[in-house]
């Protein structure tokens, strides 16, 4: 009898065994990290279909392979290893086709990349670059938008230390981070956005790509703001640039806190040797003690290469605490370069902003007709409207557009796109934030008005407004209303109008900015908790919302944090009770990692070989005790 109860309570255990065994295995109910499979051959004619966040991070496993982005992926909530990294580089391509509205069918959302203060010595790695990819050589990327992207290098910048020198201190020259890439090398970038932020202690922060070597970037732009207390390369564009670019801008703000000069509105710091830089422009405010509204000094001597080259570029950059003579030119725009110039940016040219459009109307490949500024003329700017339309499982393609003289779109997704290229628009009515992080959404129905507009009911709206004098508040929603309603309108069309009726709306879209920030600052106040909002408050919400995105960035910049926050938050509740957030649901579970897979396989294994040895030896027992009570 002993020995049927011994016999039992073995069972038991082995049954407590398996069952433990069983709790192991499906404690997560995500599946197991296994090889990525895609759609395609992985050639350049059949290329990978990359459609989930899962065949992206799965391009690290294949970097020589060619992929095509093929959906709309929101990395929202979900950690993300950049693709390469110095040791071992992506080296194939990555693309997207555009839709017949000009812009790419599909973008990447929502990445976050941190890269923590990790060991240097003795390590022996580079495993110190930050962005969607770590490391691209002799590779290929074409128009891919990373939007609201989030990249941060805590490792910290300093004046020397290399890798490939065996110098392990801190401050190495590997350090790198930039929303697109943190470095490329002999590399072609064509057709690409990035919007979103930059930051940490490294060294070469920049919007689109830390550090670019032997490499070519064209039509490319970014709206991020680049913030760095690394001592080298804080760039709108590029952190460090020695690479032919052409036809791209930026504005983003950037931001570095030490003395050195190498900080700029579109290239932190410029090449040391013989790189053109051609056709662009930065519109973004410069805020460091030293720096450049354009390009920043070459490392080394504290002065510019004498073959450094730019041509047909121009800024109109705010520079802040800066003495030095880059700040020429009266209060309006800061300078321009017409013609090939070597050497410091001392030699950017002041001139008022009817000579500037002047000089750059003959340029090949630039819009100065209707426009504020000089315009690039083959970048279509993604407005937050357009923005909102990347939603995963859809494609993103806006009804065809009709072209115009000019070359550009006219549509009510791209409506405005000429005048969000400049600071004092994109920031307001252009570009989707990059300061917060967030798409526009609200006033739709006044959007589709603006755009059925032309020219002269856009005329007669502008000469309705008052004189610039007069402006009060009570003219908040007329001045919005007319100032879209003249951005909507085709090149063809903004020639028709009357040069005095643009020149009110373009002075008065400035001046009204106090009162706009004063309306939206009295919405806010009004509103209960986010928490409890209703129904009655969301139409509320969206036209404060829309008023936030006419702000330019420096009136942005002005609203109180504590109520910018609120807005953002009530935008994001009422848009759930749109029922928008279309990728929404249970927050995906973390994948089990390949050493934790192992390590499950093992305690298996063992678990299940002690159970069959317990039960045949339980069972042998048994036999021979039996046999002896006979």
């Amino acid at each position: 009898m002993e020995s049927l109860k011994s016999y039992s309570r073995q069972i038991a255990v082995c049954l407590s065994m398996i069952l433990l065994m069983a709790v192991l295995l499906t404690a997560t109910s995500i599946p197991v990290n296994a090889a990525v499979s895609y759609k395609g051959a992985g050639t350049s004619k059949d290329p990978y279909l990359v459609e989930t966040a899962e065949q992206l991070q799965g391009i690290s496993e294949k970097l020589s392979a060619h992929y095509k982005l093929a959906n709309t992926i929101d990395l929202k909530g979900k950690s993300f290893t950049p693709i390469g990294n110095l040791q071992t580089s992506f080296t194939g391509s990555f693309v997207c086709d555009k839709g017949s509205d000009g812009f790419p069918l599909y973008a990447i959302k929502n990445l976050s990349v941190t890269i923590a203060v990790k060991p240097y010595l003795g390590e022996k790695k580079n495993r110190w670059e930050a962005g969607l990819f770590g490391s691209a050589e002799g590779a290929s990327f074409k128009n891919i938008y990373v939007l609201d992207g989030n990249v941060v290098n805590k490792n910290e910048g300093h004046l020397t230390g290399s890798v490939a020198d065996g110098d392990f201190r801190p401050g190495m020259n590997e350090l790198a981070a930039g929303i697109l890439a943190a470095h490329v090398k002999n590399t072609n970038v064509s057709g690409c956005m990035t919007s979103g932020s930059v930051s940490g202690a490294t060294n070469w922060c920049g919007g689109l790509i830390g550090r670019a070597y032997d490499s070519m970037i064209e039509y490319c732009y970014s709206t991020a703001n680049v913030d760095s207390t690394g001592v080298f390369g804080a760039g709108g564009l590029l952190g460090d640039c020695s690479s032919t670019v052409n036809f791209c801008f930026a504005t983003g703000n950037v931001k570095g806190t030490t003395a050195n000069p190498s900080r700029g509105g579109l290239i932190g710091q410029s090449a040391r040797t013989f790189y053109p830089v051609t056709n662009c422009y930065s519109t973004g405010k410069v805020n460091a003690s030293t720096g450049a509204s354009f390009a920043g000094y070459s490392g080394g001597d504290g002065k510019q290469s004498k073959d450094l080259e730019f041509t047909n570029c121009y800024t109109i950059s705010v520079l802040e605490g800066k003495t030095k003579a880059q700040t020429i030119g009266d209060s309006k725009i800061n300078g321009c370069i017409l013609d090939t110039v070597l050497g410091e940016q001392v030699h950017f040219s002041p001139v008022s902003k009817a000579e500037l459009l002047n000089k750059f109307k003959n340029l090949p490949g630039w819009v100065t007709t209707g426009v504020e500024y000089p315009q690039i003329k083959d970048i279509q700017i993604l407005t937050s409207a357009r923005a909102a339309q990347y939603v995963p499982g859809q494609v993103t393609e806006a009804p065809k557009a009709s072209q115009t003289s000019s070359g550009g779109t006219s549509t009510a997704a791209s409506a405005g796109t000429t005048q969000s290229q400049t600071q004092s628009t994109a920031s307001g009515t252009g570009t989707a934030s990059a300061a917060d992080g967030t798409e526009s959404g609200g006033g739709e129905a006044e959007t589709e008005t603006a755009v059925k507009a032309n020219a002269s009911e856009v005329t007669k709206m502008i000469e309705a407004l008052p004189v610039i004098d007069d402006i009060s508040i009570n003219d908040v929603d007329a001045v919005v209303k007319a100032k879209k309603a003249y951005d909507a309108l085709s090149d063809d069309d903004k020639m028709t109008v009357d040069q005095q009726a643009i020149d009110k709306i373009m002075t008065i879209a400035v001046a009204i900015q106090p009162h706009v920030l004063k309306k939206i600052k009295t919405a806010i106040e009004s509103w209960p908790e986010v928490e409890k909002l209703t129904e009655e408050h969301k139409q509320s919400v969206l036209d404060t919302y829309e008023l936030y995105e006419f702000l330019e960035e420096n009136s942005k910049s002005a609203l109180l944090a504590e109520l910018k926050d609120k807005l953002i938050a009530a935008k994001a509740k009422v848009d759930g009770m749109q029922g928008a957030d279309e990728t929404g649901g249970a927050a995906a579970s973390a994948k089990v990692t390949t050493p934790e897979l192992i390590l499950i396989i093992l305690l298996s294994a063992i678990i299940c070989a002690a159970a069959a040895v317990n039960i045949i030896f339980t069972v042998k027992s048994f036999k021979l005790k039996k046999r002896a009570l006979r």
